[in-house]
């Protein structure tokens, strides 16, 4: 009788969703892989060079978050391992691959119902880690605080109207404090534009006078829209979107 031939085993998730290889990415494969292994999305990317201080090696959903994906594909993923939704990893050299899933995702402009998604999951991961006293390092204990998933979705990289969509979605954001930068600062999303303003921002300390007009009006843009809502509570509609026009 003719030999027995081995099926080919079909890839990982890590192989579907390499880490620096940018290429096409088979969706419907990544949802089955993490429905059928969903241990792997836990594993982190080995290969990841790690930059930033306090940076961790990233989980396949900081990678599927920033390449354009599915909303299916970033559900299956959130559903295999959703403590990826709180860690700050790193999926590149540059400061903009440096975040939370969520914004990874805002940076690189993926589509709205994919924010908008991992911004509720994001939240429900945090009440999860408050009801069962998890601190930020894993650990249980009292007081522990997770932040703002809004944290680095101030950056340049996020579009106004990205930044928009976080607003409506939870306004409470604009005003709610997380820790940021070398020192573990307490700061909220208004401090943390205003000393943009004041030292550059992260791509080094240019002066406001050499912005571009394009930074400058998105800056501003955001300016008013945190005002807004740490004032209303909330952003309406987009005619009411202007701070200085009350």
């Amino acid at each position: 009788c003719p030999p027995s031939i081995s099926p080919t085993p079909s890839p990982s998730l890590h192989e579907l969703v390499p880490y620096y290889v940018a290429c096409r990415i088979d969706w419907d494969s990544v949802v089955r892989r993490c429905l059928s292994h969903p241990k792997e999305a836990s594993l982190e990317y080995e290969d990841a060079h790690m930059v930033q201080v306090f940076s961790e090696r990233p989980n396949a959903l900081h990678i599927i978050a920033k390449r354009n994906p599915t909303t299916e594909a970033v559900a299956a993923a959130v559903r295999a391992y959703p403590q990826a939704l709180a860690r700050f990893a790193e999926t590149g050299s540059g400061f903009s691959d440096f975040g939370t899933p969520l914004s990874l995702a805002c940076k690189s402009g993926a589509p709205r119902q994919v924010i908008r998604f991992l911004l509720h999951s994001h939240l429900a991961e945090i009440k999860r880690r408050e009801d069962e006293g998890i601190d930020d390092h894993g650990e249980e204990g009292e007081g522990s605080d997770y932040g703002n998933p809004l944290s680095f979705c101030i950056d340049e990289d996020v579009s106004v109207e990205t930044f928009r969509l976080l607003l409506q979605e939870y306004p409470a954001g604009a005003t709610q404090p997380y820790q940021s930068g070398p020192g573990c600062l307490w700061k909220n999303p208004i401090d943390e534009i205003l000393q943009t303003f004041i030292d550059g921002g992260n791509y080094g300390p240019v002066r406001y006078a050499d912005w571009s007009a394009s930074r400058r009006s998105s800056m501003w843009e955001k300016l008013q829209l945190l005002l807004l809502v740490s004032e209303r509570g909330s952003i309406a509609d987009r005619s009411t979107c202007s701070y200085w026009s009350r």
